[in-house]
């Protein structure tokens, strides 16, 4: 795709690995790059996820690059950023994953919370530190704020201050840590999980989530409700799914 950016389908997983080792600074083209390939997975039907990461062991996204917050390239910067966040956050799509070693802060992290959830290595790094050039990363700490304590995220972002893969899985900003010395072949048995399911299944069942989650739950029921009737049920791999297991054998997707 680019010497900054490669995407690549293999095994039902969309690749997306940010190029621009060792630190991976995230800038506008960068961006744009990310957004063009999560959108040409999703009208894919090869693949059932999506994973964003980066070359290199150091660092998933040291920040954005401080050269593009200038008066006459931050806007640039700051469009490409945010259109990226839409199409991760879009809820018709499919999973978003990001894959997450090393430095992640800043821009860097925003990306990686943008996603729908965040696998790291043992030695991730999680920060919002543009208090230290006299800024604020409110977009990370309100990323991060849909899953973790308020209270907690505005002190990162007030301190600059660093956590680690743990503390950050047990905020709820990481989903799961996999150790340094069998990550690869951790993370490559945690994307079955995603590579055995019907693709239609993930894709509809991402989107009524995200549709619904935030609403007060007595308006949240009658929409998914509908959703089962009207949707869930009317896939041919629903249909696919119940003969299966009542047949006791694996289901053979149509929608992988």
């Amino acid at each position: 795709m680019s010497d900054l950016v490669s995407a690549e389908a293999r095994d039902r997983i969309g690749w997306i690995v940010m190029n621009r080792p060792p630190l991976n600074v995230v800038n506008a083209e960068m961006c744009r790059l990310m957004r063009l390939a999560t959108e040409a997975f999703d009208a894919d039907d090869v693949t059932n996820a999506i994973v964003i990461t980066a070359a290199g062991e150091k660092a998933f996204g040291a920040g954005a690059d401080v050269g593009e917050h200038t008066q006459e390239k931050i806007a640039q910067l700051s469009d490409e950023m945010f259109a990226l966040f839409e199409v991760l956050r879009r809820p018709d799509g499919k999973p978003r994953i990001a894959v997450v070693k090393g430095i992640c802060s800043g821009g860097g992290n925003e990306v990686a919370q943008a996603c729908d959830f965040v696998i790291a290595r043992d030695d991730a790094r999680f920060s919002q530190p543009e208090i230290n050039i006299g800024a604020f990363g409110i977009v990370g700490c309100m990323m991060m704020t849909r899953d973790a304590p308020r209270g907690k995220m505005l002190e990162l972002g007030l301190t600059g201050d660093w956590i680690g893969a743990e503390e950050a899985r047990g905020l709820g900003i990481v989903a799961q840590v996999f150790a340094r010395d069998s990550f690869d072949e951790t993370l490559n048995a945690y994307l079955d999980k995603y590579r055995s399911k019907s693709m239609a299944a993930l894709r509809i069942g991402r989107a009524a989530y995200l549709r619904n989650c935030e609403k007060p739950l007595d308006e949240a029921l009658p929409a998914v409700h509908d959703w089962v009737l009207n949707e869930a049920i009317l896939i041919e791999d629903y249909e696919e799914g119940v003969h299966a297991f009542l047949e006791k054998r694996k289901p053979v997707w149509k929608n992988r």
